[in-house]
């Protein structure tokens, strides 16, 4: 009698996680979409189409697209981390938080600590003085700073603030980046606002501005060969003349990646390269060939449309994990992924690397959440090869690294390193707090291994 029993709710069970997932698929959320809880954008679901099966790149989405639709996973995974908490376990994010804090606890109170009164020695003849004092630190004292939108009156409302301690702490593991480079070496840093800022502005609503101070507060902060750019100022004059953000997601148009490229090139003394210079498939009129310059001059193109660079080189795409076994994966490929994953394939992980077929002499690191993706192909002519990484949780998977950022930044030859996120993954979050300091320099290849490479 109970293996009818047995087999009857098996039964049922297997019926009811059918019909879950079927209606997940059928009626959950077609875009990506912004988990507050856990800082990160969560999956759309995956094209179907023969290569995608074949590459195992459909399951893999379809998995990620289940777990992300799943109905009230937020409060799940809320009352999850409540009972971990009561049964004495934290999860990674809150580990990290509660690290920083004693970090920060510990220094507030080093400043406060009194100085111990000494009893100065007698002065000896001991001859020429040969010994130096050590140097002390000239640094400003940080500041806080904003991101804010500015009404038609002056006025200012600030949406994000950036603490003085967080930018201190970044200033010195942005100097201990530059430390790893060669002598004309980069480090660039870019905050770049969401969609959400730029449409309140376009809604005629009172706003006619934004702007931000985070560079003049954190620049004085970093050393020679550090460059802290602002996003705000670099697209300012194209804000009422250009689409630069899609109103369906929180991402960024490629024209507005285009512009702050474009100024970074300028900080290195590139020729700037012209947005029309590469041909372009649009992701919502695509007819199977790039539009050229000519014809997207002469059409009236919707501001929805994705635009695709095609690459003028034939750029090759992997995935690296343990430093250096490679997987062949996208690169820009219009009818693989749907919204803004037809950048770069979409999300992967740990590391990638893109071999540009420009011949400069000089290699790059890009570190970032999504927002580099449209941005990685406009830097392509200035660098041989193109390492990049995302640090978030759900990205950077220690264990597959073989090693640290260090060690990725040594055996690839790094000459420039560049950090391009959006406002979503705050400065003053564990990104930028923990994980770009300990991961410069945890190796993960001691503690893991390095695969069977």
């Amino acid at each position: 009698m109970k293996r009818p029993i047995q087999f009857i709710f098996s039964y049922v069970l297997l019926l009811a996680l059918l019909t879950l997932g079927a209606g997940i698929l059928l009626l959950g959320p077609r875009e990506e979409r912004l988990s507050e809880s856990e800082n990160r954008m969560l999956s759309a679901p995956p094209v179907l189409s023969g290569e995608t099966v074949l590459s195992g790149d459909y399951m893999e989405g379809f998995e990620n697209y289940l777990a992300d639709a799943f109905p009230a996973r937020d409060r799940v995974i809320g009352l999850t981390r409540s009972i971990r908490g009561l049964l004495g376990e934290r999860d990674e994010d809150t580990a990290i938080q509660e690290a920083i804090a004693r970090e920060e606890r510990a220094a507030e109170e080093a400043r406060n600590e009194p100085i111990p009164e000494t009893t100065p020695e007698p002065e000896t003849d001991s001859g020429p003085e040969t010994e130096q004092a050590p140097a002390e630190d000239t640094r400003p004292e940080a500041r806080d700073a904003s991101f804010w939108l500015v009404r038609a009156d002056g006025s200012r409302d600030v949406q994000e603030t950036y603490t003085a301690a967080h930018l201190d702490h970044l200033a010195r593991v942005l100097d201990e980046y530059r430390d790893c480079l060669p002598a004309d070496g980069h480090v660039m840093l870019v905050n770049v606002p969401v969609s959400s800022y730029y449409h309140i502005l376009r809604a005629d609503g009172g706003y006619t501005d934004w702007d931000s101070d985070l560079p003049e507060a954190l620049s004085p902060l970093v050393g020679e060969g550090v460059e802290i750019l602002d996003a705000a100022d670099i697209l300012r004059p194209y804000l009422f003349t250009e689409d630069l953000y899609p109103t369906g997601d929180h991402h960024w148009h490629a024209v507005s990646a285009w512009h702050v490229a474009r100024a970074m090139t300028e900080i290195l003394g590139l020729p700037p390269a012209d947005f029309l210079d590469s041909p372009y498939h649009l992701e919502y009129t695509f007819h199977g060939d790039a539009y050229t310059p000519e014809q997207l001059q002469s059409m009236s193109v919707d501001p929805q449309n994705r635009w695709i660079p095609v690459p003028l080189t034939p750029v090759e795409s992997y995935i690296v994990t343990y430093m250096d076994q490679l997987e062949p994966s996208a690169y820009l490929e219009s009818d693989r992924q749907p919204g803004y994953g037809i950048y770069l394939g979409g999300r992967r992980r740990p590391w990638r690397l893109f071999v540009t077929g420009y011949h400069t002499g000089r290699t790059a690191l890009i570190i970032g959440d999504s927002f580099y993706h449209a941005f990685l192909p406009y830097m392509t002519p200035c660098y041989d090869r193109i390492l990049s990484t995302d640090l978030r949780s759900d990205m950077y998977v220690p264990e597959l690294t073989g090693g640290s950022i260090r060690q990725y930044m040594e055996a690839y030859g790094v000459d420039d390193v560049y950090l391009v996120s959006c406002t979503y993954t705050s400065l003053n979050d564990y990104v930028y707090q923990d994980r770009l300091e300990t991961f410069l320099n945890t190796d993960y290849g001691a503690i893991y291994g390095r695969g069977n490479g």
